[in-house]
């Protein structure tokens, strides 16, 4: 098992809902995903309807990204190696589980370090780091935003950290913490 984060608090990655309405942030160290709504006038946030989404205590949820409808929102758990697909709310900021599919190949046993989730614009693929794998989990997005895995790449380097996508959805960009480089791959 990788080192943990879990000895208190460790907010690892806070953004806007599509809408603005909402600010989301995960807490590797508490295993939580924490929702407060926007007050734009009073500039705060203040807790939703329901401001805390508990994760499987060691899970470390890392990063997220929605769909580009705003209707689905992915939860990438680093430690879990999993991605948590949530039916989103953006009138209330709710969220409703709807599935969890493993961010792994399926022969690879161990800690794997999931590091950073990404979707194309037309919302078809959705794409998953994994630093001790040094490689890609690539899953097809169904109309209804649940996950099916499609393929996995190595990197060509070591311990892709973050990884991007260009605009037009053509290219994926792997920046390798370890293997001290940035790779690119067709998206096709």
């Amino acid at each position: 098992f990788a080192n943990s984060d879990h000895d208190g608090p460790h907010p690892y990655m806070v953004a806007a809902d599509p809408s603005g309405q909402f600010v989301i942030a995960n807490d590797a160290g508490l295993d939580l995903t924490l929702v407060w709504r926007f007050d734009v006038q009073a500039g705060r946030l203040l807790p939703a309807e329901v401001p805390v989404i508990a994760a499987p205590s060691g899970s470390a949820p890392r990063h997220f990204v929605f769909h580009p409808n705003g209707r689905v929102f992915y939860n990438l758990y680093e430690h879990d190696a999993k991605v948590v697909v949530y039916d989103y709310d953006g009138a209330t900021g709710r969220m409703r589980h709807k599935q969890t599919i493993p961010a792994t190949p399926q022969r690879f046993a161990g800690s794997i370090l999931s590091s950073a989730i990404r979707m194309t614009m037309d919302g078809r693929f959705l794409y998953v780091a994994n630093r001790l794998h040094s490689g890609l989990c690539a899953f097809a997005a169904a109309a209804d935003g649940q996950l099916r895995m499609i393929a996995d790449t190595w990197t060509h380097a070591d311990s892709p950290r973050s990884i991007a996508i260009d605009p037009a959805s053509d290219l994926l960009f792997s920046c390798n913490q370890k293997g001290d480089s940035i790779t690119s791959f067709h998206i096709n």
